[in-house]
């Protein structure tokens, strides 16, 4: 009889801590489950994941869906071209391409790798109006040859890769924006939500009309074009609760001795500097921060 190749156990644990349970229940106590501007909540994990991804910006959503969505939207995804996409890859990467007014072009995977093939992406590139490459199953796309294949915008989905690092830069940082995933299944869950993260400016704002509520835009939006958007927005609904921001272990940690979250190191030369690694919330470290540091079992 042959024997199992996988002996370990699969390691079971709780996914949220006693620094998540806090929060949830301080939260309740205050009694502000909304956030209809860029409240406490959404804060510290908006800039956490800045913080992760060394990028200027970073906006929350109600699902990693919506975030695809709304960078979509701001990178130009065009009706009259469509979106390179991996066929390789969950459905709600081809829906948040129609839900942006586009269509998937599908381009073939590496032949080594789960991602997208940026010679297959270069080939359609002319009937392309963006570029969504999905990091799957958590590794990262060949983010250097996908930018230098087209001139397209390139929206990263990293729904099963947060904290993961390309040629030393981490995911969320290399495209137009990043988005990234807090359902249930994901690594970071905050029950459900999503992040996009960015360091355009435009993107950014653009991102901001699709599904914020007006009293936050008024207090964001600069661009010309845009500030008309002020009063209604796009008219989606996509804010994050808050009751999702304060569960996510991204929120709730403190500055790990690994670096793990957000990491503790010095970018690339072409990269940007990583912001500091102060936690917005000091002293309050997740059961999965507990795990990388070596303080918790695996």
């Amino acid at each position: 009889m042959n024997e199992p190749a996988v002996t370990l156990p699969f390691p079971r644990e709780p996914k949220y801590g006693q620094a998540e349970k806090d929060a949830v229940l301080r939260l309740l106590d205050d009694g502000h489950l909304s956030e209809i501007n860029r409240g406490p909540a959404t804060n510290a994990l908006e800039a956490a994941f800045a913080r992760l991804t060394g990028t200027r910006h970073a906006l929350s959503f109600n699902s990693g869906t919506a975030s695809l969505h709304a960078a979509l939207h701001a990178v130009g995804a065009d009706p009259d071209a469509g979106v390179a996409v991996s066929p390789m890859t969950w459905v709600s990467a081809l829906t948040a391409v129609f839900h942006a007014g586009s269509y998937p072009v599908f381009c073939d995977i590496e032949p080594d790798s789960p991602n997208i093939a940026a010679t297959a992406v270069a080939a359609a590139a002319s009937t392309c109006s963006a570029i969504l490459a999905t990091h799957a199953w958590g590794v990262p796309a060949r983010m250097d040859q996908l930018a230098t294949a087209t001139d397209l915008p390139i929206v990263e989905d990293c729904s099963h890769a947060h904290g993961a690092l390309y040629q030393g830069r981490p995911v969320g940082s290399w495209g137009a924006a990043g988005c990234f995933s807090l359902q249930e299944s994901k690594s970071v869950s905050g029950g459900e939500g999503g992040v996009l993260t960015t360091t355009d400016r435009e993107v950014y704002e653009r991102a901001l009309t699709l599904g914020h509520h007006p009293a936050r835009l008024a207090a964001e939006l600069t661009l010309p074009d845009l500030l008309p958007f002020a009063t209604t927005g796009a008219a989606y609904k996509y804010r994050m609760p808050a009751l999702s921001a304060v569960s996510s272990p991204a929120s709730s940690c403190g500055r790990c001795p690994t670096g793990c979250w957000p990491p503790n190191r010095t970018s690339p030369s072409s990269a940007r500097p990583w912001r500091s690694t102060t936690c917005p919330l000091p002293g309050r470290r997740s059961a999965s921060c507990r795990r990388a540091a070596g303080t918790a079992p695996r």
